[in-house]
């Protein structure tokens, strides 16, 4: 990236925080993906039940990988089962310790945006565990609900579009938080 992108995905990250302070949540700025993974870490006890939400970004994070091999008892949904066994694994996670996951939208003014092909995220980030863990990158800061949906249906795909798959999708265009 070069030095202006940076600087301005700097700007941006820290409106947010500010943003996401005044709406109840407990943020974190980081710098870059290695000081973003190790602050989610930080948030999660040793021993933990850990659920997560399906995600790119926690993908390239490692953070998949940290939770699968560090000291948490992590409910992977990315196992080779057949889908009725993965179904069993996402309302396990709705009773996790703590939910991992990421959001396809972020407003300016700081709602967060999913929607869901399963519901498994939308419900553990609405209702479920106690503690959830949102890594929420610049790349999905947009100005309104507008611009989310448009994100959402040209570059998350979580209506299957590009595969011509059809979903059942969930909304939650959120408001304040508990963390």
């Amino acid at each position: 990236m070069n030095k202006y992108k940076k600087q301005r995905a700097q700007i941006v990250a820290k409106e947010m925080v500010e943003k996401l302070k005044e709406k109840g949540y407990e943020t974190y700025y980081a710098e870059d993906v290695e000081e973003a993974r190790k602050i989610a870490l930080e948030l999660i006890p040793e021993g933990a039940t850990v659920g997560v939400g399906g995600s790119e970004t926690l993908t390239a994070m490692n953070l998949i990988e940290e939770l699968r091999n560090g000291p948490y008892k992590f409910i992977d949904r990315y196992q080779k089962l057949p889908f009725n066994e993965i179904e069993d694994l996402y309302r396990e996670a709705l009773t996790a310790d703590v939910f991992v996951s990421s959001v396809n939208a972020i407003t300016r003014d700081g709602r967060i945006v999913n929607v869901d092909s399963s519901g498994n995220r939308v419900s553990a980030i609405s209702f479920g565990p106690r503690k959830v863990v949102l890594a929420i990158g610049t790349n999905k800061v947009v100005n309104n609900l507008d611009e989310a949906m448009d994100r959402i249906y040209e570059i998350a795909d979580v209506f299957g579009s590009r595969t011509g798959t059809e979903h059942y999708t969930h909304f939650s265009p959120g408001g304040g938080g508990n963390g």
